[in-house]
């Protein structure tokens, strides 16, 4: 084998190993930080099915990981935990989830599908 195919060779081996260690991980768990005010629908978990609205998540929101994606997968399922620096769950959810929501009869909770893409752009990985 000629020394420029064993050199091309080493290159794509680097080239792969560098690209995998560079994403970043999420586990259940895990904590991110909006960076950037994102706009996104929230699921509204109802007996029997799933409803949404729209809502905005304002910079320096912190979100919680509530499952480990697949490898595969495109979103993170989280939830708020910190939102304008409040911390109380259920005065984050009330600023966030209309009363016709939460009030409704089987109001199960609610979730944000936040995209993977958004990982070191429009939010960042907490310490």
């Amino acid at each position: 084998m000629s020394c420029f195919k064993q050199i091309l060779i080493l290159s794509f081996f680097a080239l792969i190993l560098a690209g995998c260690g560079s994403k970043t991980t999420v586990a259940k768990g895990d904590k991110f930080i909006v960076q950037e005010e994102i706009r996104e629908n929230a699921e509204i978990r109802l007996d029997g099915y799933v409803d949404g609205v729209q809502v905005t998540l304002p910079e320096g929101t912190v979100l919680e990981v509530l499952y480990t994606p697949p490898a595969t997968g495109n979103v993170i399922e989280c939830i708020p935990v910190e939102l304008n620096q409040q911390k109380d769950s259920e005065e984050i959810e009330s600023l966030l989830i209309p009363e016709r929501f939460r009030f409704k009869e089987g109001y199960n909770g609610y979730s944000f599908a936040i995209k993977k893409e958004y990982i070191g752009s429009k939010i960042k990985k907490a310490n």
